[in-house]
């Protein structure tokens, strides 16, 4: 199975409930499960805690008709790891469940060159050109289950599970998505860690309500466009 896991917890410490907010008509998450649900051959998992608090998480993967994986809240590798092993996962997208403006184009790229290729890694942040939000990161499950006892030891890597093939990119093989050629969007802020993310992503859709449907310049100019006013 080669799966995006959209990881979401309702008790967000600089924005509690984000995942559910209301955002562009829809709940922040819903974006992304519905850009995901657009690929074909791809298993949409929505991995949160198992905790009380995240049922509302669960109830939207049902809602969904896609798998909900239920388990660690605070080690984040520790969950993706339960949810590769339980459902027997090829290679994997990692979606933060904050993003809106996931890209089902990128994420097809990445999932046709680790299918075709050896890659560990395929990802477009080498280097990092595109915005915040609009990153893709597909891992070959072998690669991470391999890594993730050494990945298990560190606080920084249990919470940043690809941040490992970065530092130690001299011992993997990593695919690079390109694309935006002298383009350098890296500044630009698509996703939702404040409130203050939401209310100019608020505005962008009040401006355009399919603006995460649009090229990926079309969505930075109105970014600049609403930042501005």
């Amino acid at each position: 199975m080669d799966a995006a896991i959209i990881l979401a917890r309702i008790d967000s410490a600089r924005f509690p409930a984000k995942a559910i907010s209301q955002v562009g008509g829809k709940l922040l998450i819903q974006h992304c499960i519905d850009e995901i649900k657009k690929l074909d051959g791809i298993t949409a998992i929505l991995a949160t805690s198992s905790r009380a608090i995240d049922d509302p998480l669960e109830q939207v993967a049902n809602q969904n008709n896609i798998q909900c994986y239920r388990g660690e809240a605070e080690n984040v590798a520790k969950r993706v790891h339960g949810c590769v092993i339980q459902n027997k996962i090829n290679s994997f997208a990692r979606i933060n469940g904050d993003s809106p403006f996931v890209r089902k184009s990128l994420l097809v790229e990445g999932f046709q060159m680790i299918r075709k290729g050896t890659y560990d890694l395929v990802t477009n942040l080498i280097p990092r050109k595109y915005p915040y939000g609009i990153s893709v990161e597909i891992i070959r499950g072998d690669s991470f289950k391999k890594k993730y006892l050494e990945i298990s030891k560190s606080a920084r890597y249990s919470e940043h599970i690809s941040s490992i093939f970065y530092d130690q990119r001299e011992n993997f093989n990593i695919g690079k998505i390109l694309g935006l050629g002298d383009a350098d969007y890296s500044d630009i802020r698509l996703t939702v860690d404040t409130r203050q993310d939401k209310e100019v992503i608020d505005r962008m859709f009040a401006t355009d309500a399919r603006i995460n449907e649009k090229k990926i310049e079309e969505i930075v100019s109105l970014y600049h466009q609403v930042k501005q006013n």
